[in-house]
């Protein structure tokens, strides 16, 4: 579903509001509910925006800006984006709930984004699929056993397996069964796991920390060559970002600062980023500088 950011930004305000109304009794879930597919219509801007290489890396503060929502700053729509991309799975636990706001016959529901509303049963290749996943909380538990607070403190971590054993903490009512099976499957896959952390060594990298970046800059659609040089990209582009940031004093508290990491991001995508990529060189630009924002906010 193709958009412009006037769009973006009714469409943010719009599930606002819808989520507002209906939140009565059930503000927690609701609050959820609507980061989730706040952060889905921030991705879908990103990928498929007819004017998303006028904004560039200050989309979400101009987005704040224009939505003007109590709470809702760039810092909060960077938070609903990374929900939405660390939890595709409750797709369909959301769905739900939107599907009765919708049949509540709100007034203020925006067009939601394309395959929204289509579940898993209906073998969509979209959001609602994801990897086959042996540690993952029951999307339901998520939404109403887990306040918004807790699942913002736990979204930073990499590693799904150590969100999964916060959200088991955060939720208070998971019974002794539950948690001994969890251990049970985890010591079945002790040797699964070890073979997965060492992916990146696999990959022709050095560390996990090469791969998520790579992995920011991967599509299925790509060619050999085209793959050969973002993983090239991908090391240098690292490797200076650390270097500079080591440079440079609590580098996130200023904007010449933040500028700086920005421009070098920027210049080393316009240099080495293969031609197949170019026309979204301001996307890549953008997750990735959030991404070394969230994880190297001290010297790396």
């Amino acid at each position: 579903m193709n958009q412009n950011f006037d769009h973006l930004v009714q469409n943010v305000s719009m599930i606002h509001e819808a989520t507002s109304t209906a939140a009565k009794g059930a503000v927690n879930q609701m609050l959820t509910v609507r980061n989730w597919i706040i952060g889905r219509y921030i991705v879908e801007y990103e990928q498929h925006g007819m004017d998303r290489a006028a904004y560039g890396t200050s989309l979400l503060q101009k987005l704040a800006e224009r939505a003007a929502i109590k709470g809702m700053d760039r810092q909060m729509l960077n938070t609903c984006r990374l929900f939405y991309q660390r939890y595709p799975q409750i797709c369909d636990s959301v769905n739900r709930r939107l599907s009765r706001i919708v049949s509540a016959g709100s007034d203020a529901m925006p067009a939601l984004p394309e395959n929204s509303l289509k579940t898993v049963s209906d073998g969509q290749k979209a959001i609602c699929d994801s990897a086959s996943r042996k540690f993952e909380i029951d999307p339901e538990i998520l939404i109403t056993k887990l306040s918004f607070t807790h699942i913002r403190k736990i979204l930073p971590i990499d590693d799904p397996l150590e969100r999964f054993f916060y959200e088991l903490e955060y939720n208070g009512e998971q019974d002794r069964a539950t948690i001994e099976k969890t251990f049970m499957d985890l010591m079945g896959l002790v040797k699964e796991i070890s073979e997965e952390e060492q992916r990146y060594v696999r990959e022709g990298f050095s560390s996990d920390e090469e791969l998520s970046i790579y992995d920011l800059l991967f599509s299925e659609s790509l060619s050999k060559s085209d793959i050969d040089k973002i993983k090239k990209l991908s090391t240098e582009l690292l490797r200076k970002i650390k270097g500079r940031i080591a440079e440079m004093d609590h580098w996130t508290d200023k904007d010449e600062t933040r500028a700086t990491v920005q421009n070098l991001i920027r210049d080393e995508l316009y240099m080495n980023i293969p031609d197949s990529m170019f026309d979204q060189l301001d996307h890549y630009r953008e997750v990735i500088y959030e991404y070394v924002y969230t994880h190297y906010k001290e010297a790396a």
